[in-house]
């Protein structure tokens, strides 16, 4: 009799850590899965924002490692490849954005500069205009 309620107790457990670890892989791969839909993304949006195509390609072949492992089902690996390949995408996005705003700001000082060395032309223009005038006239 003993050994038929240690038996039952036994299976019992076994039932509960196999629905425990059940639920931990559905947790595990929606979570994965959600990170790789992230990543895709966040490549996709570096793609459009036209950054270099190093950067480009490095997050695209983590991805690429994240699906790998997803498929595979090793899926805490697939959502740390993953995160890395969106973190890799959104720096690649915040470093072009930092040369564009460089760029813009090159740009508009050699714009000032121009205009400035233009209107200082102009003057030493008109002020020898202004000293042949008077030298003629006098």
């Amino acid at each position: 009799m003993r050994l038929a309620k240690s038996s039952t107790v036994v299976l019992l457990l076994c039932v509960l850590c196999s629905t425990a670890t059940s639920v931990t892989i559905a947790q595990d791969m929606d979570e994965a899965s959600q990170a790789i839909s992230d990543a895709e993304a966040a490549v996709s949006q570096a793609r459009d924002a036209g950054i270099d195509s190093t950067t480009l390609s490095q997050a695209a072949i983590v991805l690429q490692w994240a699906r790998s492992n997803f498929t595979a089902g090793n899926y805490p690996s697939a959502f740390t490849l993953a995160n890395g390949a969106r973190e890799i995408a959104l720096r690649g996005i915040e470093v072009k954005r930092q040369q564009d705003a460089y760029q813009m700001l090159l740009m508009g000082g050699t714009t000032a500069l121009v205009l400035a060395a233009a209107m200082a032309g102009l003057f030493l223009l008109r002020r020898r205009r202004v000293k042949a005038t008077g030298t003629q006239s006098g």
